[in-house]
Order: structure tokens, then C-alpha cells, then sequence
């Protein structure tokens, strides 16, 4: 008697298990669905708007950035100068190789 009792036990716990998922399973299909339905609404007659958005926020960095730089000193480059100076010298001594 206590062990079919006890197997009514674990068949009522699954049931009940089941149905708590069959009911998160359907609030997930009803969220999946509005979702859905919500990006068919998003087709390509709203692209202006989103490429309105793209673009004021590029113009948006872009200004950001201008603004940054006014700021800040002009950069130099490092290291072309001596690059320069360096490729200049082996040029005249390569003229002066070939004229030899």
C-alpha cells in the first residue's frame, strides 16, 4: 500500500511538473510570436529611420572627435623624419656609387 501511494506521489509531481512547463512553454511561444509580429511591423519602410539614427550618431562621433582634438596639441610624427634624413643619405651615397 505505501509504495503505490508513493508512486501516486511521483506521478502527481511530474503532472505537475508538466504542466509548469507546458505553461512557461506557451508564455515563451506568446513572447517569441509578439516579437515576431513586432519586427514584420520593423520592415524595410522604417530603414529611413534607422539610417537616420546611424547617421546622427556617426556625426555625433565625428564631432566628438573634432572637438577632442581641438583640445589637444598638434601630433608630430616620431620617426619619419629620420627615416627621411636616413633614406636621403643612402640615396647621395648610392649617386655617388653609381657615378664611380
Amino acid at each position: 500500500e505505501s509504495s503505490s501511494g508513493a508512486a501516486n506521489a511521483g506521478a502527481d509531481g511530474r503532472s505537475s511538473v508538466n504542466a509548469e512547463i507546458a505553461q512557461e512553454q506557451a508564455a515563451l511561444r506568446r513572447r517569441a510570436e509578439a516579437a515576431m509580429k513586432a519586427a514584420a511591423a520593423d520592415t524595410v519602410y522604417n530603414y529611413d529611420d534607422g539610417f537616420e539614427e546611424f547617421s546622427t550618431s556617426e556625426k555625433a562621433k565625428k564631432e566628438a572627435a573634432r572637438k577632442q582634438q581641438q583640445g589637444q596639441p598638434e601630433r608630430k610624427a616620431r620617426y619619419i623624419s629620420t627615416l627621411l634624413q636616413t633614406a636621403n643619405k643612402r640615396k647621395r651615397e648610392q649617386d655617388i656609387a653609381h657615378e664611380r
